[in-house]
């Protein structure tokens, strides 16, 4: 699954348990030195002082060395500062301390998933409700561990016993809301990202995905409005623009869903579906060239779409090169069997090579405003003055709107 899917990013939650565990330990009783240092490591932590805060609470170590707590403020300074590995250290050592205490599994559980060991991680969070059946924090990690790893309905127990917990955090809502999308409960889905958003209204991701459930049920102007908000929030998300193109094309505005494509491809230039989807916006304004490019660059990037051979097929039909509009309709129906739009085009293009075999000229496709010039019944003989006429019709290249977008990739959750 794609980690923008998931919804709300766990280290914004796992601040949030730092958080709280932290104002909890604030409450602690030392002894009276100890206790000094301490608040000024509390103090100076705040005061984003971590060199020093940490300089005050190895103090408090030294002073109380069988203390768990000045261990999770260190994590949780080196967590900040990105040194994954002093925090685990840290952490580690609390919990070696105080084993009983939830909150360094939590914080620990939460360092492991971020270095790649999300069974080790799952552990913590599990020993964490053991010790707190009441936390609603391990219960959502564990439910984004779960998702990430497919136990859908795993990870839907998890988000939803956090959210019997604590109803006023978001991150469950989110991700429950992409799981019900993706069994197919559009309904349930959108009832908890809109409670998402009424959560947290500047959550990009929560309105992106709602604009993905909107586009699905044919609401076309919600789906717009939730883009357009997502990209205020996060404008570098290249998917929010290709989702946008998406409800453009569904509006007949291809002009605006080029635009939107382009910025897509400029965010994320390797990306096939919007390389794609650009181009089938050029050949439908018979920009032949830039079609031919981005199909070109897409194939390269996927070569399993069969929708790409065939709209490249066509261009190079209208080209004059049969062998290579052949090759191209043949591997789309290899990949696409069904497509009777495929068959069509290899029946005339074969058509059109026997002919060209038996001494006919090749087809030469002209623009609309040109004239067309009739096939002549028999072909003239060659001599130094005259050449043989050239049959000219007009070239395939309008589709029917209906058909034209089927050969859009797929608008929605990406």
């Amino acid at each position: 699954m794609n980690f923008f899917k998931s919804g709300a990013s766990p280290k914004t939650l796992f601040l949030m348990t730092i958080g709280l565990g932290l104002l909890i330990l604030s409450d602690l009783s030392f002894a009276q030195e100890a206790s000094f240092f301490f608040q000024q490591g509390r103090s100076l932590a705040g005061q984003g002082k971590y060199k020093e805060a940490l300089a005050a609470f190895d103090k408090v170590i030294e002073l109380d060395p069988g203390n768990p707590n000045p261990y999770i403020f260190k994590g949780d300074i080196k967590y900040r500062q990105e040194d994954l590995k002093g925090a685990l250290v840290a952490f580690d050592k609390a919990i070696e301390l105080d084993p009983k205490n939830p909150y360094p599994y939590i914080l620990r559980g939460n360092i492991k998933f971020e270095l790649g060991a999300p069974n080790v991680a799952l552990a913590d969070f599990n020993r964490a409700i053991e010790l707190d059946p009441r936390n609603p924090y391990p219960y959502a990690l564990a439910g984004h561990i779960k998702f990430k790893q497919e136990d859908l309905k795993g990870a839907l127990a998890d988000f939803t016993r956090s959210i019997e917990l604590d109803p006023n955090n978001p991150f469950p809502y989110a991700n429950r809301g992409h799981i019900k999308s993706e069994q197919g409960d559009l309904k349930g889905a959108l009832s908890d990202f809109n409670r998402a958003i009424d959560l947290n209204p500047n959550d990009p991701v929560s309105h992106h995905a709602r604009g993905v459930i909107k586009f699905q049920q044919g609401d076309l102007k919600g789906a717009l409005n939730d883009y357009n908000r997502a990209i205020d929030l996060n404008p570098k998300n290249s998917v929010s623009y290709f989702n946008r193109g998406g409800v453009k094309v569904k509006q007949g505005d291809f002009k605006g869903a080029l635009s939107d494509f382009n910025r897509a491809i400029d965010l994320n230039p390797n990306d096939p579906v919007s390389i794609h989807a650009r181009g089938v916006i050029k050949f439908q304004q018979e920009d032949l060239k830039g079609a031919l490019a981005d199909f070109n660059r897409a194939i390269e990037l996927n070569p399993n779409n069969p929708a790409l051979f065939f709209l490249r097929g066509i261009i190079k039909e209208h080209q004059g090169d049969l062998k290579g509009a052949l090759a191209d309709y043949q591997k789309s129906r290899q990949l696409n069997p069904g497509d009777p739009l495929v068959v069509n085009r290899i029946e005339a293009v074969n058509k059109e090579m026997a002919e060209v075999s038996k001494g006919r000229q090749p087809i030469e496709y002209i623009d609309d405003d040109e004239e067309m010039a009739e096939v002549p019944k028999s072909r003239p003989e060659k001599t130094a003055l005259t050449k043989p006429l050239k049959p000219k019709r007009k070239a395939p290249l309008k589709l029917d709107l209906a058909d034209l977008m089927k050969y859009f990739p797929p608008f929605g959750p990406r």
